[in-house]
């Protein structure tokens, strides 16, 4: 079984630069969001389960962090 960090390598890297919540949100529809010190930096709407969240998240911070970092981030 591989392990989170593996599977998940855009949030392993997004915990040294701001924090993620994940769970229903009385101020927005969002069932996951990632933020920094700047503010939200992704936001998604349509997870359902714990997976589809982290799965959503994965994929919205690798493209910020491509964004922001460029290919550094690969």
């Amino acid at each position: 079984m591989e392990n989170l960090e593996e599977r998940f390598p855009a949030i392993a890297a997004w915990i040294q630069h701001g924090w993620i919540e994940i769970g229903d949100q009385e101020w927005t529809r969002s069932s996951a969001v990632a933020q920094d010190c700047g503010g939200m930096v992704y936001e998604n709407e349509g997870g359902k389960t714990l997976t589809e969240c982290l799965e959503a998240l994965e994929r919205g911070l690798r493209e910020h962090m491509r964004e922001r970092w460029g290919d550094e981030f690969e």
